[in-house]
């Protein structure tokens, strides 16, 4: 006859085996679609401390794409990007492809990567922040750090 404590530890371990690594909801709290506005700062050598930064994100899941928008005064582009949740709230960028640039011609855009963890400010808004780096086609760009606040939609 097998040990009443043996046989629980067995049904324990099945029924984890079966139970989803990640849960299958999402909240709607913690969904990042929408528009992010705020600032992309780089580090010093860069063409400028602090560019206007914009993301519009479609989540779906644990995967999200959309655009980003970078500017500083007429210097512009927009760039389509993938994105991957991880861990702790974390979300990988890649940029892909610039959809549309308004630069001089001695200018090269930076394909950024970026880590921007989810957090929540005192007042409950919404913020995206963290790291990010690149290459242009010459090389690495100078890498800096993101500040980005979730737009509020309005009537």
């Amino acid at each position: 006859m097998l040990d009443p404590k043996i046989f629980l530890t067995i049904g324990i371990l099945f029924c984890l085996r079966f139970l989803p690594a990640q849960p299958l909801l999402q909240l709607p709290e913690d969904s990042i679609s929408g528009v992010w506005v705020g600032s992309l700062y780089q580090q010093e050598g860069g063409i400028a401390d602090e560019f206007y930064f914009l993301l519009e994100i479609n989540q779906q899941g644990l995967y999200a794409e959309g655009i980003s928008r970078v500017g500083l005064e007429d210097i512009q582009a927009a760039i389509t990007f993938v994105a991957t949740r991880e861990l702790a709230g974390h979300w990988a960028f890649t940029e892909r492809e610039i959809t549309s640039s308004r630069a001089p011609d001695n200018l090269e855009w930076c394909y950024k990567q970026y880590h921007l963890k989810l957090k929540y400010a005192s007042d409950g808004s919404m913020i995206l922040t963290g790291p990010w780096w690149g290459r242009s086609k010459s090389g690495a760009c100078i890498p800096g750090t993101i500040i980005l606040k979730k737009s509020k939609t309005r009537a």
